[in-house]
């Protein structure tokens, strides 16, 4: 277990934290540090206590706000991932197909298989589906 010795309106503050995580914990006392500020010049409170529980309060409320919007972002995550399962199985299926074609006749596939260009537009859907899932994981890093 590690300590870090934070700075929280001209107080300082001994902060325990699992090892590694020092670094993280600097940086969430300053962004503390900075609300405090924000509502002290906002406001002109001035007592530490009722700075500290107006930015607990800010901050707790902006926490309720992006909630919604992660269960939404992690549902839409789930639906990307399904359809990308989806696409590798029919793309695995269409392999299989490949592979037990007859070698003599290696273009002569089944009536189910699907065309080169729609295998293109199966890989360019696959392409897109995984920009957008990296897109929803970038925007839920930047909520939480």
């Amino acid at each position: 277990m590690a300590e870090v010795n934070v700075r929280i309106n001209n107080q300082s503050y001994a902060i325990s934290c699992d090892d590694g995580q020092e670094q993280h914990v600097l940086k969430l006392a300053r962004q503390v540090d900075a609300k405090v500020q924000e509502i002290r010049q906002a406001s002109g409170a001035s007592d530490a206590n009722h700075l500290l529980v107006l930015a607990a309060i800010i901050t707790a409320n902006d926490l309720h706000d992006v909630q919604p919007h992660v269960a939404d972002l992690k549902k839409h995550i789930k639906a990307q991932d399904d359809a990308l399962r989806q696409a590798a199985s029919d793309i695995a299926v269409l392999q299989a197909q490949v592979q037990s074609s007859d070698n003599d006749h290696p273009y002569d596939l089944p009536q189910t298989a699907i065309t080169e260009e729609q295998l293109q537009k199966v890989g360019e859907h696959i392409t897109h589906l995984s920009d957008r899932v990296v897109a929803l994981a970038n925007r839920i890093k930047a909520l939480a």
